[in-house]
């Protein structure tokens, strides 16, 4: 039974007597040394790996037969015109020893295809803008690229030692480039047990004692694991201060004018409207916000109803070219307020209608 069974085994199997010679093989054997059959290798003492192949095989038999103890080794080789890597295992057997080889080319190529790949993303890693540091399982660091040693100042020798995450962040902490916490020792540790657990990114915002802002993202490596990124948003941060500061200017000035002032965007729509626009249209408890240029006629038709003027206005508003000009105005009302409406249009597209009380001057 066991003759036969490995006669048809999917492995290379064969077995030497107490002197290393070979005094049989399986028919798998046979085909891969491509001899005529099974008394020719015997005959001829073919051995599986050819060349200095040969020695090597017959040393790990000699050894396994002295030491008692199975011997394994990997090898390449030409078996049926084919290039073949081979598991190759000699065990102690009844006085010699019984042989066998696993073909695992497979298996190689698809390790070296990783292999491949896994080096292609760290370099491709290794360009990115973000510092990017991958932490294993243990939360041993495993990769970290570039501008993850150029955004914390560590030294490249130090990370070749694969630090863990712990004493990473314990020596930012004693060169003050981590964001001042008053319990070190639990913000430190409901990070890194986030990381742990994370299963979708988890996001942090680090503002550093420098002055910098980081973005830190962390998320499941598709090998096990975290990677945890850091993007530097110092400007970012600046802009939006930049963007809210002349923002309030802009409101501010705005609500400070004599004259009634609307701004529409290209959408027809209310973006800002201060209280002297508000008051000259009696419009005080409304809500102004985002209303669009229609609802705004029909809010105002109670003191100039002309529809024709409000069409003019919708289609100034919702020109988009660079050819609109300064557009001017003179409305009477139904209460005998004579009003000066002036339109401009606004570098973002947007239009801004100036609304002023003339009456006086204009009867005098």
């Amino acid at each position: 039974t066991l003759n036969e069974g490995f006669a048809n085994a999917p492995i290379y199997a064969w077995r030497r007597d107490a002197s290393g010679r070979i005094d049989w093989v399986n028919r798998r054997y046979v085909e891969g040394v491509e001899a005529p059959g099974l008394d020719t290798v015997l005959a001829c003492q073919i051995e599986l790996l050819s060349g200095d192949g040969a020695n090597v095989v017959r040393s790990m038999a000699e050894k396994a037969r002295s030491s008692h103890k199975e011997v394994s080794d990997r090898h390449s080789t030409i078996l049926g015109g084919t290039r073949t890597t081979l598991q190759i295992s000699e065990t102690p057997y009844a006085g010699g020893t019984f042989g066998y080889a696993i073909d695992i080319s497979a298996q190689v190529s698809a390790t070296e295809a990783l292999v491949r790949q896994m080096r292609a993303n760290e370099e491709t890693l290794d360009r990115l803008h973000r510092g990017v540091a991958v932490f294993n399982t243990d939360m041993r660091l495993g990769f970290a690229n570039e501008r993850f040693a150029q955004t914390w100042s560590l030294d490249h020798t130090w990370l070749e030692t694969h630090p863990t995450m712990q004493e990473i962040l314990n020596y930012l902490r004693e060169k003050n480039r981590l964001p001042h916490a008053r319990d070190f020792k639990s913000w430190c540790d409901d990070f890194i047990t986030d990381c742990k657990t994370v299963s979708d990114p988890l996001e942090r915002q680090w503002h550093l004692p420098d002055g910098r802002s980081l973005h830190v993202i962390a998320q499941p490596h598709p090998m096990g694991g975290v990677m945890v990124l850091f993007e530097d948003v110092t400007d970012h941060y600046a802009m939006r201060r930049d963007a809210a500061t002349v923002s309030a200017v802009y409101h501010a000035t705005f609500s400070r004018l004599g004259e009634g002032v609307v701004v529409l965007g290209l959408d027809g729509r209310c973006r800002l409207a201060n209280r002297a626009f508000r008051e000259l249209w009696e419009l005080e408890n409304d809500d102004l916000k985002s209303m669009h240029i229609t609802e705004l006629g029909k809010r105002c038709a109670h003191l100039f109803s002309d529809r024709t003027l409000w069409s003019k206005a919708i289609a100034h508003v919702s020109a988009a070219d660079g050819e609109r000009e300064v557009w001017t105005e003179t409305l009477k009302r139904t209460d005998g307020t004579v009003i000066r409406l002036s339109s401009a249009p606004l570098p973002d597209g947007a239009t801004m209608f100036a609304f002023q009380d003339i009456t006086d001057s204009f009867h005098k």
